[in-house]
């Protein structure tokens, strides 16, 4: 049988962003949802041309009772239809908020990648792939405008990265098919093909700021400014990252140039060997701090303060976040932890 036209708009995602090879085995990350069921069965569609060897991961959060219950039936049953191994695991979401004070959102997110990543390795995957869709970008473009962000951040979801793994370990690679797909496409292509997908309550409370930009601002700004916005925002994410890659890429060598040293507790830089365009050096600087403290991501006015001393001949000492010193002398930069007692 052959593909549909949207198992062929997911291949030439993949094809595009190198995102497979052939004989490769990958973990779907399948809620019950529309995103990630449509995303099975286009992989389920094309498995057998790209030789893929596929394994249905679950997550059960612990959390909305006997409808997350009969989320993990549906999957399980529609994977058994389909001849794709499946693995369930059932985790503490609220136990986990409690514990490290964070919300259901972070909770649950790092719930799910900790399962997912340690199934890619225990079956030997190479990957994990997840249901991010186009909506999903440009809403996350549009929420990092909202908070504040850079270049990188503008770059929005990455179509292939590596998995935020709480609990470390060997990397495992991410990719996310449809990417490019919109949801409304997800859908008609669920009801084409008689998928009963699962719809999550809490995709509708408007506490959380993805759904009330989902919900509110997103229909809004297409009634009133363009019906095209998702693609618009979506098209300049990708933009926005191929030039980043490029960018960091020149970053990369303006630290390789000026390093000194890199030590666990200090960074020194020659800054004449550093490239005078600011861009180059605000990367170098931030690196300078997560180099330093990796936990934390570096303020913006904090990456400011280093760029202008980045400069200067000479900047008496001065404290930054993160317990970190920072001078400048005799055209030398250098940040250290700071050992108090």
């Amino acid at each position: 049988m052959c593909p549909t036209e949207f198992a062929l708009g997911v291949r030439e995602t993949m094809r595009r962003h190198r995102m497979v090879t052939s004989g490769e085995a990958l973990v779907v990350g399948v809620s019950g949802g529309p995103d990630s069921l449509a995303l099975l069965s286009a992989l389920v569609e094309l498995r057998e041309e790209l030789s893929l060897r596929l394994h249905v991961g679950h997550l059960h959060h612990g959390l909305r009772g006997d409808d997350a219950d009969a989320d993990l039936h549906l999957v399980q049953r529609i994977a058994a239809d389909w001849g794709v191994p499946f693995t369930a695991h059932r985790a503490d979401v609220p136990g986990d908020m409690a514990r490290s004070r964070v919300s259901e959102e972070i909770a649950g997110r790092g719930a799910r990648y900790a399962f997912l990543c340690s199934l890619a390795r225990e079956v030997g995957a190479g990957a994990i792939a997840t249901g991010h869709n186009l909506n999903d970008q440009a809403e996350t473009v549009l929420m990092r405008v909202l908070r504040g962000t850079g270049v990188d951040g503008l770059a929005g979801i990455p179509p292939v990265g590596i998995a935020p793994d709480p609990e470390g370990g060997p990397a495992v690679r991410v990719i996310r098919p449809l990417i490019r797909t919109s949801r409304e496409e997800i859908v008609r292509y669920c009801e084409l093909r008689g998928l009963a997908y699962r719809t999550d309550p809490s995709n509708l409370n408007p506490a959380y700021l993805r759904n009330r930009v989902r919900l509110q601002l997103m229909p809004l700004l297409r009634e009133s400014y363009n019906p095209n916005l998702d693609h618009a925002l979506a098209n300049l994410a990708d933009v926005l990252r191929e030039e980043s890659d490029l960018v960091q890429v020149l970053a990369d060598e303006a630290w390789s140039a000026a390093l000194i040293h890199a030590g666990g507790d200090s960074v020194t830089l020659r800054l004449s060997a550093l490239n005078p365009a600011i861009a180059l050096r605000r990367r170098v600087m931030r690196r300078v701090l997560l180099h330093l403290d990796p936990d934390h991501v570096p303020h913006f006015g904090t990456v400011e303060r280093l760029v202008d001393a980045s400069f200067q001949e000479r900047v008496p000492r001065f404290d930054v976040e993160g317990g970190l010193c920072v001078e400048v002398k005799g055209g030398v930069l250098k940040a250290a932890k700071q050992h108090r007692g």
